[in-house]
């Protein structure tokens, strides 16, 4: 069954759920809400089924929202879904960390203080809301520095509204998917990256005259390889933090997904240490590389603690600024 709106809610909001599920339904819209779960179904399966069927998500916003690891999944699959997303603030809490990034840019109802006298504007509203989507209309901007999926940008070209109508196994498969891209910020270089940092190595040694005071080859392999590594984990310092800031990450996935790259860059140089005194090519008792090791673990501390003072600053301003302007008091 086709549904306008899938409602999401806490339990203790449950009274504001009920009136504005019945406000809506005389108003001719059809809701979906989890007290339509049959018995002996599972929750699960009802929740993907229902939210798939249905043309927009709608949720009443309160403080125990931002805690809430179900209504995270629900808005990853609304959102790989392409489905409008409405939130109501019905409390004089706001959004945090991981809400206020996902839904800053949404069109926002503020239906406080004494949200159940405002259930008529929150069904008036509502009423617009749906037609706006069934007519093919974007209720709200996309986030800063979001990209359309390629599927979407299809779409666009061809004319073609979001899609509403995949299957229940279809939306499964996307939101696996969805939690698969989490990973997609481990690491984030391009090959554009790999190949100025080829250039600036050859720089580097051409202005050091690196190849002509080595008379070892070893050794210039080493140092090739160490100016190779050491630029490259310098430039992920400097450009990760602005790619993920470009795509709209939320702050503290920001970081620990800089943080986990980050590290991994230093075990493979470590590693690069170990197999090269493994070859005899660095002897054991040589201090250089790791002085030169932990002077650039020190800068990249530095930077890493900088760079995300900035990142969080730059990120909250962000999302506030777009929670007030999508933000329409009831």
């Amino acid at each position: 069954m086709q549904y306008d709106i899938f409602l999401s809610y806490r339990r203790t909001d449950q009274p504001i759920a009920r009136e504005l599920v019945d406000k809506l339904e005389q108003a001719g819209l059809k809701v979906w809400w989890d007290h339509k779960i049959e018995g002996g179904v599972d929750w699960r399966d009802a929740i993907v089924e229902n939210l798939t069927n249905s043309t927009m998500l709608v949720i009443l916003f309160s403080e125990e929202c931002n805690e809430s690891r179900q209504l995270r999944k629900e808005l990853a699959l609304a959102d790989e879904l392409e489905k409008d997303v409405v939130p109501i603030l019905i409390d004089s809490s706001k959004p945090k960390g991981h809400f206020l990034y996902e839904l800053a840019s949404r069109n926002w109802l503020i239906a406080e203080p004494q949200p159940l006298k405002k259930i008529p504007e929150m069904k008036t509203e509502l009423v617009k809301l749906v037609a706006k989507a069934k007519a093919g209309d974007d209720l709200a901007p996309p986030p800063a520095g979001s990209r359309p999926s390629r599927s979407e940008k299809k779409r666009t070209q061809k004319g073609e509204a979001p899609r509403s109508d995949v299957s229940v196994k279809d939306a499964r498969k996307v939101l696996k998917a969805a939690k698969k891209r989490k990973y997609r910020d481990f690491l984030p270089y391009r090959i554009s990256d790999f190949l100025l940092m080829i250039v600036a190595t050859i720089s580097l040694i051409s202005i050091t005259g690196m190849a002509n005071n080595q008379n070892d080859p070893n050794d210039l392999i080493v140092g090739v390889t160490f100016f190779f590594l050491l630029l490259l984990l310098a430039w992920g310092a400097v450009v990760f933090p602005i790619r993920y800031f470009l795509r709209n990450r939320p702050a503290f996935h920001a970081l620990k997904m800089y943080l986990l790259s980050s590290l991994t860059m230093f075990a493979i140089i470590l590693g690069a240490v170990a197999l090269f005194v493994q070859q005899g090519l660095i002897s054991e008792s040589d201090a250089n590389w790791e002085d030169t090791i932990r002077f650039i673990g020190v800068i990249w501390l530095m930077a890493s603690a900088a760079a995300f003072v900035i990142y969080f600053a730059l990120s909250s301003v962000r999302a506030l600024w777009a929670f007030r302007r999508n933000s329409k008091k009831l």
